[in-house]
């Protein structure tokens, strides 16, 4: 093989191999932001694993709109605007976190 070959080969490969690594660190992120923003459908009580935290709103959608279900906030703290996304469904859970009083 000719010099000009092999160097392009080493090219694709370190291209390759930082397009896998992007592509890990972009789910590893997505994972965490749906980990903190989405909760499974049900009723208040299926929040298992939540009641430790502090500082977050429950809000579910319910005929088309956002209803405050939940607070849990340290005081000095508030429940924050509703999503301002539409539901995507009835029954649809989303933990916000408080926003501080002022």
């Amino acid at each position: 093989m000719e010099w000009p070959v092999i160097v392009l080969l080493i090219a694709i490969v370190v291209l390759l191999i930082w397009l896998i690594l992007l592509a890990h660190d972009m789910r590893e992120s997505l994972h965490r932001i749906v980990a903190n923003t989405a909760l499974p459908r049900g009723d208040d009580s299926s929040h298992h694993g939540l009641h430790g935290l502090t500082n977050y709103c429950i809000w579910t959608n319910h005929g088309g709109s956002w209803k405050l279900v939940e607070q849990r906030f340290e005081p000095g703290y508030m429940a924050g605007d509703p999503p301002r996304r539409a539901g995507a469904y009835e029954g649809e859970t989303v933990r916000k976190p408080a926003v501080r009083r002022f």
